[in-house]
């Protein structure tokens, strides 16, 4: 896992008090970092152009704009053209010394009214923009010349883009007002931050590139006196349940039952997915709508819930006027022993609000929420928490979940979505935030939620940890759906297929 900041201003101060680092040493580090990725896509850049291949940086007021004067000084050579369009005039003292620098150096400079011009004169010769305009720090509204800028240079064809720490336009959670910068790669200095990896992040950053500041990442990581706000989920933190044992028998890891409601499918796509990831037996709760339902021969049907099960799944097909609805949901909390994923369709029963707040009362986890986006929403307002919009929810989703989990502690909150998160309070007032950065557009399709529920089902089965159970299950849904050949291609019974598939990372394999 690796540690993400909201802010990270204190921490470059505490690496500049403990290392005697200046400002100016720091920003020179940073950009190296910069000038290193653009060298790369410049080395696979068309040689098709009338003069020198050329960069164009755009540049702020701040110490974002001192990056892309620097990195302007460092790039200029006989074989490659610099120019630099000055979005506002430096304030910095840092920044006024770059710029001093760059134009000491021949570095060229437009203004953003000579924006048009210059794109029509460098059509075959601009390879790639660099964006230094607003770092993390950036909040309120861009400027209407600045949305022009963005809009002009997103809509270069055959043309790369590099954001300097942040693309442009996005804050410090990664919530954009509309307009920002489109970034093929994104160098981000020091840390990093929380706005890299929002909905909106996963198409406006590109691949993210980590650059230190002038000491080692494991140095610049002891150093640090305060908690992250969240980790970054990396395949090493993927456990699969391999079985290690050969005295065995199927009762040895666990029997899980899958609730069926109006929509078998969701239960046999979560009930296929729950015996491929290791559950000994799973059963198919069903009642008297279900009985034309065609069962896989390898599942088992259940008209109750079985006295040795361990896990249930509960909502994936449900229907939202299922009059067994709050009984099941009183079975789970009758029954201390079973713990249980919760998803789709019961986060619209007005039963799961005290349903939660009985789970809160109790002394250890055992639920895991797993809510897409507009669930989330909805359930936010059973549990009177907010009547925000789902596009509200999903740009302060960081805050909601952290307020969720403190209002019901007991649940692993897992939201759904491009970076998926999950959330969970952890001993004492603390709280865990986990970001699964690995999910891909291939998920996009009815029933990949319901593989997710059904994995989460078979780890719970397996005497995991609600919160582990949720990362490994998380991860191991994104991995596989990155396995297909074709991102539209993928489904739900493919997904289980490319998960039997996945192998322990080296790292952790040793």
């Amino acid at each position: 896992m690796k540690n993400v900041f909201i802010e990270t201003k204190k921490l470059d101060e505490n690496v500049r008090d403990i290392y005697g680092l200046t400002e100016d040493i720091m920003m020179e580090n940073a950009v190296y970092m910069l000038e290193t990725e653009c060298n790369k896509i410049l080395e696979k850049a068309s040689n098709i152009n009338f003069y020198r291949k050329a960069v164009l940086i755009l540049c702020g007021k701040g110490n974002n704009g001192g990056d892309g004067y620097a990195l302007s000084r460092r790039l200029i050579s006989e074989n490659l053209s610099v120019t630099v369009c000055v979005l506002e005039e430096p304030k910095t003292e840092i920044a006024k010394v770059q710029e001093n620098r760059a134009k000491k150096s021949g570095v060229n400079f437009i203004s953003p009214y000579e924006l048009d011009d210059f794109i029509a004169e460098k059509s075959l010769d601009l390879k790639l923009v660099v964006d230094c305009i607003y770092g993390t720090g950036f909040h309120g509204e861009l400027s209407e010349t600045v949305k022009a800028v963005l809009n002009a240079v997103n809509s270069l064809s055959d043309v790369k883009r590099i954001a300097c720490d942040i693309p442009t336009g996005l804050d410090k959670y990664g919530v954009s007002g509309g307009v920002h910068f489109m970034a093929d790669v994104t160098v981000t200095m020091g840390a990093l931050k929380l706005g890299l990896f929002s909905d909106e992040a996963k198409d406006a950053c590109g691949k993210v590139v980590l650059a230190n500041l002038g000491v080692s990442q494991k140095n610049f990581e002891a150093e640090v006196k305060f908690s992250s706000d969240a980790k970054l989920l990396e395949e090493s933190d993927l456990h699969l349940p391999l079985r290690k044992k050969q005295n065995v028998n199927k009762g040895s890891f666990g029997t899980a039952a899958i609730v069926c409601g109006e929509k078998p499918g969701a239960a046999v796509i979560a009930a296929s997915a729950c015996l491929k990831f290791g559950a000994g037996k799973v059963f198919i709760k069903t009642d008297a709508e279900n009985k034309n339902l065609q069962i896989p021969y390898e599942l088992m049907e259940a008209k109750e819930i079985p006295l040795e099960t361990k896990a249930v799944a509960l909502g994936m097909g449900l229907g939202r006027n299922n009059k067994n609805a709050g009984d099941l949901l009183n079975y789970i909390l009758e029954n201390k022993n079973v713990s249980a994923v919760l998803d789709a369709d019961i986060f619209y029963y007005k039963e799961i609000f005290s349903f939660l707040k009985n789970i809160a009362c109790e002394k250890t986890e055992r639920i895991v929420l797993t809510p897409h986006p507009k669930e989330f929403c909805e359930l936010l307002k059973i549990c009177e928490i907010t009547t925000a919009t789902v596009s509200e929810v999903c740009n302060n989703r960081y805050n909601l979940m952290k307020e969720f989990c403190q209002k019901f502690p007991n649940v692993v909150l897992l939201v759904k979505g491009a970076n998926t998160f999950i959330v969970h309070k952890a001993s004492g007032n603390d709280f865990e935030l986990f970001i699964n950065a690995f999910g891909s557009s291939s998920l996009a399709k009815a029933g990949s939620g319901d593989v997710l529920t059904g994995l989460i089902s078979a780890l719970l089965a397996q005497n995991y940890p609600p919160v582990e159970a949720a990362i490994s299950s998380s991860l191991s849904h994104s991995l596989a759906s990155n396995a297909v050949e074709n991102n539209y291609s993928l489904t739900p019974l493919t997904l289980i297929e490319k998960i039997s598939s996945l192998r322990v990372p080296a790292s952790v394999a040793g």
